[in-house]
C-alpha cells in the first residue's frame, strides 16, 4: 500500500473500513499529499504486521482530527515524517501506539503548529530511536507535562512526564459470550472497552486512602 492515494489532492472524504490490511508490510506515503483531506476512516486496519509508516499522512493539512486507535504498531520500526505538516490538526491520540521497535521518529509532528495535545501512554518508548530530528519542530502550540520548548525538538521531552506529551492510559477489549450449553451456539456477546491501567489506579488510589 506504499503511496496508494499519493497526491490525491482534491480528495476529501475517504472510508477504507472495509480494506484488509492484515498482510500488508508497508503504509508508507500512504496519504502522502492528501491536502484536501477532512474525513478519513480507517476503524478497520490492521496493522500488527506493518512495520513502516513513514509519512503515511504527511501534508494531511486538512485533517482536523485522525482516529488511529486502533493502529497496532509493535513491529513498526520507521515513522519518519508520519505526521508532518498535518496543521490543522488540534489533538492526536497515540495512546495504543507501541514504540519500542522504532528507530525513526525524525519530522514525526513537524510543523504541525495546530496541535495542542498527544496522548501517550505506557507503550511509548524511545529508547531504540537513534534519529529523532525536527520531531517537534514548529509544534508551538503544544503543552504536555511542560510547555514546548523551540530549542528542543529531538526525542528528549518525548515523554509524558517532564515532556510533551499528555498521559492517557491504553485500552483493551473485552469481549464476553453467553453460549447455549445444549447447542453451543453465542446466543448473546457484549464488547467492552476499558483501561489497562484501572486496575494500578485503583490500587494506588486504595494506597493512598489506607496511608491517610
Amino acid at each position: 500500500m506504499y503511496s496508494m492515494f499519493e497526491k490525491c489532492s482534491n480528495l476529501k472524504s475517504l472510508n477504507l473500513s472495509s480494506f484488509d490490511t492484515s498482510n500488508v508490510s508497508d503504509m508508507a506515503g500512504m496519504f502522502f499529499d492528501c491536502s484536501s483531506l477532512k474525513s478519513l476512516n480507517l476503524s478497520s486496519f490492521t496493522t500488527s504486521n506493518t512495520s513502516c509508516m513513514s509519512s503515511m499522512f504527511d501534508y494531511c493539512s486538512s485533517l482536523t482530527s485522525l482516529d488511529i486507535s486502533n493502529f497496532n504498531t509493535s513491529n513498526v520500526s520507521d515513522m519518519y515524517s508520519m505526521f508532518n505538516k498535518c496543521s490543522s490538526l488540534t489533538s492526536l491520540d497515540i495512546s495504543n501506539f507501541n514504540t519500542s521497535n522504532v528507530s525513526d521518529m525524525s519530522d514525526m509532528f513537524n510543523d504541525c503548529s495546530s496541535l495542542l495535545t498527544i496522548y501517550a501512554s505506557d507503550k511509548w518508548n524511545t529508547d531504540k530511536v537513534t534519529d529523532s530530528s525536527s520531531m517537534f519542530r514548529n509544534c508551538t502550540n503544544l503543552k504536555g507535562d511542560i510547555s514546548y520548548d523551540r530549542t528542543v525538538v529531538d526525542k528528549t521531552y518525548a515523554k509524558t512526564s517532564g515532556g510533551y506529551l499528555t498521559y492517557k492510559a491504553a485500552t483493551s477489549k473485552t469481549l464476553s459470550l453467553n453460549i447455549n450449553p445444549n447447542t453451543g451456539a453465542v446466543t448473546s456477546y457484549d464488547i467492552t472497552t476499558s483501561p489497562i491501567e484501572q486496575f494500578r489506579t485503583f490500587l494506588k488510589r486504595e494506597k493512598l486512602m489506607s496511608a491517610a
